[in-house]
């Protein structure tokens, strides 16, 4: 059962980011989310057989408790959002899933393999999609990565041009810090060219936090505090003054006024709401913010608020975002403490990577995502060191 578990994961984990086409059911859903379930009856079999150690009570997993406790009070004050529910429960079991398979290593380097090779598959129907879109080519039922910015070149396809770059995030450095142990020196180089080469292309505010990753890995490898602390700084406020900036395109070409950008807006826009109902947000299903496109004076659209903690405090309610920020916290201080007791590069890859997607849900929503679920997992998971053989 437990061989059953880690293969449907692994599945799950290769399909994680593909949201077209969509499977034939009347909600929203992916195809990935038909194998998490199997995984989890697989693997809870193995628990209660003994073959697989039963998950304890740790911090992270209380604070996700408390965060779907949160999330159903305010779908009962809202009377919406209990379909959500679902969803916010399914990203709990990713991170408990991950979390008990990822305790061995060489299972843990296979969860790793298949987030790599599912995020070149991305990237690679991403180029594709882009290509026959410049040409002219429909692309229809896949995404375009036309975006704010308007620029046909953006690859997307499966998933939008933003999930495309966040879900790409993670696999870039365990490339750059581990990529020649799990795929060779050839493959690695191969991955990071059309990873690399693809988020590239996105042109997403996700680049900085590749840039802060490697930052990141520049402290826990060689302690290089300052320099890093300087240089995130930087990137920080680079990424604040791009929310500012007013840029947009069509077709007569790429605008940029002196006015405040559409995510400036949104992010004041879902500040505000959350002021309105900060115990429970408005709900689950709730839009986080209201906000004329293109332009303050133009027609009113509901958004998500494109950076984490707003967006959560407009639809969930403060409660929810500290929840969730102590959920991140307990994930990163058990991180740090595997990172001591293993010491090895995979782990410290994964570490700088949860910090480099905490600094990209500064401009993204990164809350409701799998993959930061499944990262989360394997961050906080310690795996067991094998002791030498007697000589």
């Amino acid at each position: 059962m437990l061989r059953l578990a880690e293969l449907a994961f692994l599945g799950f984990v290769a399909l994680m980011a593909v949201d077209q086409p969509a499977p034939p059911v009347p909600v929203h859903a992916e195809w990935a989310d038909a194998l998490l379930p199997l995984a989890a009856l697989a693997l809870g079999v193995a628990w209660l057989t003994r073959r697989a150690p039963r998950p304890r009570l740790s911090g992270e997993l209380w604070a996700a408790i408390g965060y779907l406790a949160c999330a159903a009070w305010s779908a009962y004050r809202n009377d919406s959002g209990g379909y959500k529910l679902l969803g916010l429960g399914e990203l709990v079991v990713v991170m408990v899933v991950a979390r008990s398979l990822g305790r061995d290593a060489a299972r843990r380097d296979r969860i790793v393999r298949a987030w790599v090779c599912g995020a070149a598959g991305v990237c690679a129907v991403g180029l594709v999609a882009a290509g026959l879109t410049l040409a002219g080519v429909s692309v229809s039922p896949l995404f375009v990565g036309t975006g704010e910015l308007g620029l046909a070149l953006r690859p997307a396809g499966v998933c939008g041009v933003g999930m495309l770059a966040a879900v790409s995030l993670v696999p870039i450095l365990v490339l750059v810090v581990d990529g020649e142990r799990l795929f060779g020196a050839r493959w690695r180089r191969l991955l990071l060219a059309l990873i690399g080469l693809t988020v590239l292309l996105t042109l997403t505010r996700t680049l900085l936090a590749v840039v802060a990753g490697g930052l990141l890995v520049l402290v826990l490898r060689d302690g290089r505090t300052r320099l890093a602390s300087a240089g995130l700084a930087l990137l920080a406020l680079a990424a604040l003054a791009s929310m500012r900036l007013d840029v947009h395109g069509d077709q007569a070409g790429v605008h940029f006024s002196a006015a405040p950008g559409i995510r400036w807006r949104i992010v004041t826009s879902a500040l505000e709401r959350a002021a309105e109902h900060p115990l429970q947000g408005h709900g689950p299903n709730a839009v986080a913010a209201v906000a004329g496109w293109p332009g303050a004076a133009d027609e009113l659209y509901g958004w998500d608020a494109h950076s984490t903690a707003p967006d959560l405090a407009a639809t969930l309610g403060i409660p929810a975002l500290l929840a969730f920020a102590l959920l991140l916290a307990f994930a990163l201080r058990a991180g740090l403490r595997a990172l001591r007791v293993q010491g090895d590069a995979l782990q410290l890859a994964l570490l700088a990577g949860l910090g480099a997607t905490l600094f990209d849900a500064l401009t993204i929503d990164v809350e409701d995502f799998r993959h930061v679920w499944l990262l989360l997992g394997l961050v906080a998971t310690t795996v067991p060191r094998v002791a030498p053989p007697a000589s």
